[in-house]
């Protein structure tokens, strides 16, 4: 509808489509799930590699791994992410508080394709970081022996007094600095697309981000990224098996992507 300008400013309406927002989390979901199919399939292209030169040997990325981080990357970037912030921004409803009448408005294309690339960029690189993990790279037999080799100063009867549970939790925090500046990097993505393509919301007025939800959002995606990065390369790698644990990374990874664009988008104020 048209507005009727006056010299008194006011606040839209806002609403979110939940049926939209349905959508959007389907999408994401689906997206990080099939990250996570094609990560296992870097993870096992890597570990091949890493059996026929031996685990001490370097291993220079293929062509074929790289194909696979940018497979991951898109699936995790373009679509886990940038299609949970698409549908967000489809599922935003905004009425003029004057009238009832909904106000249209536009996002700009220019914005949203770039914010594609970015997100696309950023979660690659993200990835990349974090798919450089020393246990990623290898076969649960091979963690368990790298773990043995580690203890060779310690007696036979202390090792006996340690319970399976401790080892599995030295072994899944040992070394995890990769895990977590891939997934800081990784969430750095997801919010910065998420404030950039705001300012490509076209209409009659302009945005007023709440600053402390922004935050808090901000906060929540990156520990729930770095946990997400955490279960894909390093606990799937001790347990490729278990497909629970898929579901978790792929709901993880929703809840990440979610996280910023609603915290932010519901507490938004849209003035005209």
């Amino acid at each position: 509808s048209t507005l009727k300008r006056t010299n008194v400013s006011m606040y839209l309406k806002q609403s979110l489509d939940h049926r939209v927002v349905g959508v959007s989390f389907l999408v994401s979901f689906l997206g990080v799930y099939v990250a996570v199919c094609v990560a296992e399939q870097l993870r096992q292209s890597l570990i091949d590699d890493r059996q026929v030169h031996g685990y001490k040997a370097k291993i220079s990325r293929s062509k074929k791994h790289i194909i696979y981080l940018a497979t991951v990357g898109l699936a995790l970037g373009g679509v886990a992410v940038w299609g949970m912030h698409y549908f967000s921004l489809l599922s935003l409803v905004l009425t003029d508080p004057s009238s009832g009448e909904g106000v249209q408005y536009q996002s700009s294309i220019p914005v949203q394709v770039l914010s594609f690339f970015m997100i696309c960029i950023t979660s690659t690189v993200g990835l990349t970081i974090a798919s450089h993990d020393d246990m990623f790279s290898r076969s649960r037999a091979s963690i368990v022996d790298e773990f043995m080799r580690g203890t060779e100063n310690v007696d036979s009867f202390n090792i006996r007094k340690v319970s399976t549970r401790s080892i599995l939790f030295t072994i899944m925090t040992k070394k995890v600095d990769r895990i977590i500046l891939g997934g800081l990097v990784g969430a750095a993505g997801i919010v910065s697309i998420f404030f950039f393509s705001m300012q490509g919301i076209v209409f009659p007025g302009h945005v007023e981000l709440n600053v402390g939800m922004s935050i808090l959002g901000a906060v929540l995606c990156a520990i729930s990224t770095i946990f997400e990065y955490w279960i894909l390369f390093r606990l799937l790698s001790i347990f490729p098996e278990k497909e629970w644990l898929r579901f978790a990374v792929a709901a993880s990874g929703m809840f990440s992507c979610a996280i910023p664009n609603y915290l932010a988008l519901g507490n938004a104020k849209f003035r005209i």
